[in-house]
Formats: structure tokens, sequence, C-alpha cells
């Protein structure tokens, strides 16, 4: 996994524009380059820099995935898991997800935390990963 450049914006916005990921064009070209000057756009290359899956977010502790994105042809191949368990590496970590996507957070060990809506009105799940269950225990009470 690399942080992106701006010679990759073409490419990730074709995979973002793809109709099972995006239904409205949320993000765009200028977002993603201010983004990359702030190291938060990372992608999943193959040697040839073919991209297969994009993560958008914090990577400084508290870590917060905003965006978790794998090229429709290559899923469930387990590029989703790697990109994340090596975005978080051993932190905590957030994400605002989609309930329809809970198994895939819940294998990586991340608990629910909150739910609320999203401005169209649809649920979305707030999920944390602890590093301990202390962390957890002490968040629960």
């Amino acid at each position: 996994m690399i942080r992106a450049r701006p010679h990759h914006v073409s490419d990730i916005m074709n995979i973002l524009r793809h109709p099972n990921i995006i239904k409205r064009g949320f993000y765009r070209p200028n977002w993603l380059r201010k983004n990359m000057d702030n190291h938060e756009v990372w992608i999943l290359v193959n040697k040839n820099e073919e991209i297969f899956g994009i993560i958008i977010g914090i990577r400084e502790p508290p870590v917060r995935i905003k965006k978790l994105v794998i090229r429709p042809d290559v899923q469930h191949m387990r590029l989703g898991t790697r990109m994340v368990k090596e975005f978080i590496r051993d932190y905590e970590a957030t994400a605002p997800i989609l309930p329809n996507t809970l198994p895939f957070w819940e294998k990586l060990g991340f608990k629910i935390v909150r739910q609320t809506m999203s401005l169209k009105g649809n649920p979305l799940f707030e999920v944390r990963k602890f590093n301990d269950n202390s962390q957890l225990d002490e968040f629960c009470r």
C-alpha cells in the first residue's frame, strides 16, 4: 500500500465513479489532490501500479477510516482486509459504515459504538476497533 500521488487521480476517479461504488460524485479530483497533500489517500497497487483498492482516512492515532473502496472485479479476495490491517496497524481506529458492510468490519475486530443517519436519511454505524478489551470496557461504561 502506498500514498496516492497526483498522477493517480484519474485512475482513482475511474474506480470511485463505478456505478457499484458511489451513486453520486461526492469525491472530486480537486478534493483528492488536496487530501493527497495531507497524506490521507492510500492505494493498493500491483507492480504495474494498477490500482486495486483505495482507503481514505487519517493514519495518525486515533486512526480514522473515511472510505474503503475495492475495485469490483477484485472484491472477495481479502484485499480490503489487508488494506485495513495495514492502515490501522496497532492503533485504535474508527470508521462510519453502511449496515450491509458490518460483517466485514466485525471480522476485523470492530464493534458498533453508535448508530446515526446519513444526510440522505440512511442508517450508518460508527464502528471502532480498540487496542485491547480494557479500552472497550472503559468505553462502554
